[in-house]
């Protein structure tokens, strides 16, 4: 039963973490090969890097939490078909 669970824990988290180890990545690379050539470029592209990240993450917060305001509307509403058009909209 463990197993089961993890499995499909793992189906819907995975892409997640994935993205997120992505993007770890990619700022760590920029930030290191930055890093060479000087104190003021370092200290400018990790300022940028981190903007650019709070940026995003309060986008996807922002239409994660629109999208479950129009979800439960719908469901409460017996309107079952519009999930799959605000699904297909937010992705």
């Amino acid at each position: 039963m463990f197993w089961i669970e993890t499995v499909q824990l793992w189906k819907i988290a995975g892409p997640t973490v994935i993205t997120m180890l992505c993007m770890y990545g990619t700022s760590s690379a920029v930030v290191l090969f930055v890093g060479h050539i000087g104190a003021v470029e370092l200290s400018a592209v990790s300022i940028s890097l981190t903007i650019i990240a709070r940026v995003s993450d309060g986008f996807l917060l922002g239409t994660g939490s629109a999208l479950e305001t129009l979800c439960g509307q719908a469901f409460g509403a017996g309107k079952i078909h519009m999930l799959g058009i605000y699904m297909l909209a937010h992705g």
